[in-house]
């Protein structure tokens, strides 16, 4: 709000400049040079006056208004996209929440259900050979 009171303070300064704005500039060719001033040339100076125009042209109001809902609905459509961006942002954040919860209660399971391995030979009972006489 300070920063549009202090454009709208600018706006009407530069507003009553410019009535002084439409005062006649003087063109003095003195010496070889050339300088522009706002009040009369001495006498011994060749001088003349440059009309500067003080009236501009009427504002378009259509064009302007045309541009202001344009810009409204940039303004409208951005806001939209920011929204919908948060919402992804928020769903994404939950799904991986949800995923991280399910993992951890996967690997909870997987490790109170675990089952233990051991791996060697097979126990088999074979009846025992008597030697052979000639080892004996």
């Amino acid at each position: 709000m300070k920063m549009r009171a202090t454009n709208r303070c600018l706006a009407i300064l530069l507003a009553t400049y410019a009535g002084a704005a439409g005062a006649e500039i003087y063109r003095c060719a003195a010496g070889g040079s050339v300088t522009y001033q706002e009040i009369p040339c001495p006498a011994d100076a060749g001088a003349s006056t440059l009309p500067i125009g003080a009236t501009f042209p009427d504002v378009n109001l259509l064009e302007r208004d045309r541009l202001l809902q344009r810009e409204a609905a940039l303004d409208a459509r951005i806001l939209k996209r920011a929204e919908l961006d948060s919402a992804e942002r928020v769903a994404r954040d939950d799904r991986l929440a949800r995923e991280a919860t399910l993992k951890a209660q996967m690997e909870r399971e997987r490790n109170e259900a675990a089952s233990y391995y051991v791996v060697g030979r097979p126990l088999r009972h074979t009846p025992r050979r008597a030697w052979p006489l000639a080892i004996r």
